[in-house]
């Protein structure tokens, strides 16, 4: 085979970073290196270079239990008998499942009549860990087992079977159990349930992009996601027969037989684009060459393994070369298992954690500091990485300043890590005391890892003026990947402060070490100056580096500006026409020239570029786009109109840039045609849609909690920056919110918000017509107070003032959030659907939350949909609240899950801390002081001395005070309306709901049991928290926990989320007034 024609160097690295299991799971930045890097001659390379080896495992049944496996060499026409499962305990087992990629097995015990025994092992090690037998015996249908890393070793095995005597008429259910090598024990999840007339096909599953496998009687792929522990299902191109599920470069392909117009039988392969989407491409069809091959394996991109019942042969798709490999001689069919495998041992015993009943006293654990250790070692891998890098930082002409202050500041974050655990940490109970580092360093690997792949982006070689439109005004480096590390770093700092606390044996040196953490957060710090003088290092924000967030950029804009003058000034031969007109621009953009002039370029220097090709159209009424152009897909936005009425709103979304709002990069117009066209970034699904095809009655949440935030955050950011540039978006809901997986983080998007400006555009089409079927009535995105004025213009002709407000749209982000956390459209399931459904939201009816929902989120949420507009919150708090429980929930990993729902102290109530004191402009540099801030009112909160001095100095100002109007302010953690019993099936709840329901607290037993509630500090579901105090008077706003302050004049006051009331004491029955 010729060698083809790639950079030594490159392969170099490659073979240095990966070994050849794990070829078969990465996908490289690179397409011409991505696709190099799995010919087979690379393979063969990296194998011996690792000392690797590939084959198969051959398995047939001899009669009864007498199960009979060889290994058959890839390289080999003759059986290897180097490598085999004979020295497994029984010797004669029966491989169930294998991790090709890998070289782990999965095996059963089946010598007998007795309870079988399970085994994973490492053939070419000769290691085996026994593990518990499932809870189900002796029904399984199929096993699929999936790796996730070899140090430590993780991994997961799932097991379908059939429970005996259950005969459903109308489907086949499979009882499911999940093997976690972490919890080293079987657990039960929702069956899987199939249509009777169609059924599972036993085989070994295939692993790819995070899910196992399987394929169905109906050729439908049924897939069992890893992560999340939940079942989906695929339509196989309907092409051709016999469907063969395979792994093609690290993702799914299916074979299916067909037969040309010359009587030529193929094989062709089709691969699932992404986990994402569900669309097939076709990748190349393969030649049978004898009767009944069906693709087994695809070891590379050009060569094929073919397997039949009686023969097993590499093909060679370019040189259509066919080499045997192994001709059974017995009368049977085979069950082959692909195999790829080092030797290196794995440490079996590193899966398995015993519960804390079953470990030795005085013995720790080994399972933690490994995890830990191995988290920092690869933090500093990818800080590594950047800097081989960044040895040729001359040469990345695309932002090339922003790459080198996120080299620095990755290496500050990790040098002050590395500092911190050297002062604060004993290497000696590295096994014992280090646990609270596990979560905090996951993240900031993750954090690293994204900032490495950004900078690898603003390197590629893909074509200059593609890169140019993509990250001409791009402020990724600063807005996101910095602003993730602000997020996370202070978790770091806490973690590494909570382990110091207990380090060491000696009470005194304990006592002062707590003691010195403690005054660290004293209130005298609380100042942004005095902050950044002592903590400014420890938190990565030194006057140094906060004077280069903005200074990058703009050296960054210079040289790319004189790039395009170079390149506008060199030889004709040397650049076209069309990309001049394109330089002079983006010139006039980046240097702000006359602001265009009111102007746009003409047409013709998009639709007149050799490359550009129209590949389909997108959702939104036929304006969207997707296209090919400079070497990069776009989503091009087009209509009709005259251009002189948009000048305005069009020069401002070209200019605005922000990680979390879909960027307009260039816009075009055609005078003849009065047609303009706006080209922006193209971005994977929008929330509804990708909602709607992974939710359903058997995934009840689609998100994590962590994922949930995240989003949330980025949704928030996104609009605090448009109301920051005083741009008010009017239709924020699911199908305005884009979403793109991001690369090496399982799990979490980057969202976009899009829909935004160009009102007159959107004028022009709005209406007051009814939805399709298929589409939520657009009211359940509107405030109340949109509503009240679209329901005063009966015509439905004129746009409402108060749908573009900041209030408006907080609003509409509640909905969102609704939905991201439940899973449901609002009033999807209630009978306010219809035409009184603006009536009822205008009245306070609002969704009810599914029991169990975190309480810290149900509690924003409902403050932001209130109906007072007034009582939302602005976006720059929400984003303050979302980034401390973002930091929570990174310290107390455990917080994460659903059914743990109430934090120690309320998130609100730290904010109306921080907005009595402090009125900062928002920016990514003030985030550690934001955290710290939340911190330290924290600590006063939770300390009781600090909370007497404060009420004492609150009461003793209260005398000067003005008279104010009392105000409620509810508990964003402690909320009483979502206090409710899972047996609740409400689907909307009442607001206000204290007026209808006054009659009822008239009565003996309700009174009593509010008695008892005030007595004991509760609050029953419906009422307000009830204080006794001997006499009316007039009382100052009142904090979440009920302790009076004094409210400033140069600061805003606790948002209410409820209507002003009055107090009472317990006296006697409650009269309708005054619980209104």
């Amino acid at each position: 085979m010729s060698s083809p024609v790639i950079n030594q160097d490159m392969i170099l690295e490659i073979l240095s970073r990966f070994m050849a299991s794990d070829i078969g799971k990465s996908r490289l930045l690179d397409k011409e290196c991505n696709k190099r890097s799995y010919e087979s001659w690379f393979l063969n390379l990296n194998r011996d270079r690792t000392n690797s080896i590939s084959g198969y495992f051959a398995q047939y049944n001899g009669g009864g239990y007498n199960n009979q496996t060889s290994f058959v060499h890839e390289k080999r026409v003759s059986e290897n008998n180097e490598v085999s499962i004979d020295f497994l305990p029984p010797r004669k087992v029966k491989i169930e499942a294998c991790d090709a990629s890998h070289g782990i097995l999965l095996c059963v015990n089946e010598t007998g009549p007795s309870v079988p025994e399970y085994i994973v092992c490492k053939p070419t090690t000769k290691q085996y860990q026994i593990i518990p037998n499932p809870t189900i015996q002796n029904c399984a249908v199929s096993f699929g087992l999936a790796v996730n890393q070899l140090k430590p070793f993780r991994y997961k095995i799932l097991r379908l079977s059939r429970l005996p005597g259950i005969l459903n008429r109308s489907h086949r259910t499979f009882v499911c159990e999940v093997f976690d090598s972490d919890s080293f024990k079987w657990k039960r999840i929702k069956n899987l349930r199939l249509p009777r007339k169609d059924g599972l096909i036993p085989s070994n599953p295939v692993h790819a992009t995070r899910f196992l496998h399987w394929l169905s009687w109906d050729d439908n792929v049924i897939r069992f996601c890893l992560k999340t522990e939940t079942w989906s299902f695929l339509k196989t191109p309907k092409f051709g027969v016999s469907p063969t599920l395979v792994r093609y470069e690290g993702k799914l392909g299916v074979s299916r037989w067909w037969m040309t117009g010359s009587r030529e039988e193929l094989n062709r392969l089709w691969v699932l684009k992404s986990s994402f989407e569900k669309s097939w491409v076709k990748v190349k069809d393969i030649k049978r060459m004898g009767i009944g091959e069906n693709v087994l394996w695809t070891p590379s991109n050009d060569i094929v393994t073919l397997s039949s019942w009686d023969r097993l042969c590499l093909y060679n798709v370019n040189t259509e070369k066919l080499n045997m490999i192994h001709i059974k001689k017995e009368r049977t069919n085979y069950v082959w298992f692909p195999f790829c495998s080092d030797y290196e041992r794995v440490d079996m015993d590193e899966s398995r954690e015993l519960p804390l009943s079953q470990k030795p006293i005085g013995q720790p654990s080994p399972t933690f500091y490994k995890p830990l250790m191995e988290q920092f070692r690869q933090i500093g891998e990818v800080l590594g990485s950047l800097n081989a890098l960044m040895v040729l930082q001359d040469d990345i002409l695309i932002n090339q300043r922003q790459c080198c202050l996120l080299l620095e500041i990755f290496s500050l974050a990790f040098n002050t890590v590395a500092e911190d655990i050297r002062q604060n940490l004993k290497l000696e109970e590295k096994h014992s005391k280090w646990r609270a580092l596990e979560q905090p360093l996951r993240e900031l690997y993750r954090v690293f890892k994204e900032g490495e792949m950004y900078v690898r982006s603003c390197m590629s070689n893909k074509d200059w003026w593609g890169k140019v439109i993509n990250f001409h005004q791009n402020k990724d480096c600063v807005e996101f990947h910095i602003h993730n590390l602000f997020c996370y770093f202070p978790a770091v700092i806490e973690a590494i402060e909570t382990a110091g606390e207990i380090s060491g044996l000696d009470p005194s040196e304990m006592e002062r070490r707590r003691v010195v953490f403690s005054r660290k957060y004293d209130r005298e710090w609380n100042d942004p100056k005095l902050f950044q003088w002592r903590f400014g290092k420890q938190y990565l924000v030194p006057k140094d580096i906060c004077n280069r967030f903005e200074h990058s950029w703009r050296e960054d804009r210079w040289n790319l500006v004189e790039a395009l003058q170079q390149k506008r000034k060199s030889k004709s031969d040397e650049i076209g026409k069309t990309e001049k007109r394109l330089a002079d621009f983006l010139l006039k953009k980046l240097t702000g020239l006359e602001q265009f002039n009111g102007r746009l370029f003409p047409s013709s220097i998009l639709v007149g570029s050799k490359d550009y090709q129209v590949r389909r159209r997108l959702g939104g009424g036929g304006q969207y786009k997707e296209i090919q152009w400079l070497g990069d897909s776009f989503v091009l936005r087009h209509f009709f109109g005259d251009l002189e009425p948009l000048n305005a709103e069009i020069s401002s979304l070209l200019s605005l840039c922000h990680s979390n709002i879909l960027q307009y990069l260039c816009g075009f117009y055609d005078e003849e045609k009065k047609e303009c066209s706006l080209v922006m970034e193209l971005m994977h699904k929008d929330l509804k849609s990708y909602m709607k095809e992974n939710c359903g009655p058997r995934r009840r949440y689609l998100f994590s909690v962590p994922v949930v935030i995240d989003i949330m955050l980025q949704i928030a950011r996104g609009m605090e920056y448009l109301h920051s540039n005083e741009i008010f978006h009017g239709d924020l809901n699911p199908m305005n919110i884009l979403l793109k997986e991001r690369s090496h983080t399982e799990g979490y998007f980057h969202a976009k918000i899009s829909g935004f400006g160009l009102t007159s555009v959107k004028n022009q089409s709005f209406t007051r017509a009814a939805p399709r079927p298929t589409t939520p009535d657009p009211v359940i995105w509107y405030a109340p107070e949109v509503l009240a004025e679209m329901e005063q213009d009966l015509k439905g002709i004129t746009v409402p003032r108060s749908k573009f407000s900041h209030k408006a749209d907080v609003y509409s982000f509640a909905m969102v959030c609704f939905e991201l956390i439940t899973g449901k459209v609002p009033f999807e399931d209630s009978h306010l659907q219809g035409d009184t459904t603006g009536k009822n939201i205008r009245n306070g009816e609002r969704p009810l939350f599914p029991f169990p929902s975190p309480k810290y989120l149900v509690g924003l949420i409902k403050r932001c949909w209130h109906s007072e507009p007034s009582q939302r919150p602005t976006f720059s708090s929400i984003c303050r609240i979302l980034r401390y429980i973002k930091k929570f929930l990174v310290v107390n990993p455990d917080q994460g899950h659903i059914q743990i729902q109430t934090p120690l102290v309320d998130f609100w109530d730290l904010e109306a801390r921080f907005l009595r004191k402090f009125s900062l402009e928002e920016s990514v540099m003030q985030i550690p002081f934001q955290l710290y801030s939340y911190k330290v009112a924290e600590k006063e909160k939770m300390s009781p001395n600090l909370n007497k001095e404060e009420s004492s100095e609150s009461a003793s100002e209260s005398v000067s005070d003005p008279p104010t109007t009392p105000v409620y302010t509810k508990s964003l953690c402690l909320d009483a309306i979502s206090e409710y019993s899972e047996s609740d099936n409400r689907s909307v709840y009442s607001e206000a709901p204290l007026k209808k329901n006054s009659s009822g607290l008239k009565k003996s037993g309700d009174m009593a049991k509010l008695r008892r509630n005030s007595s004991t500090g509760l609050r029953s579901a419906g009422s307000s928290p009830i204080k006794p105090r001997p006499a009316p008077k007039v009382s100052l706003p009142l904090s979440p926990f009920g302790r009076n302050s004094k409210p400033r004049k140069d600061t805003r006051l606790p948002l209410s989320p409820m209507s002003h009331g009055r107090r009472r004491h317990l006296s006697g029955p409650a009269s309708d007034s005054e619980l209104t």
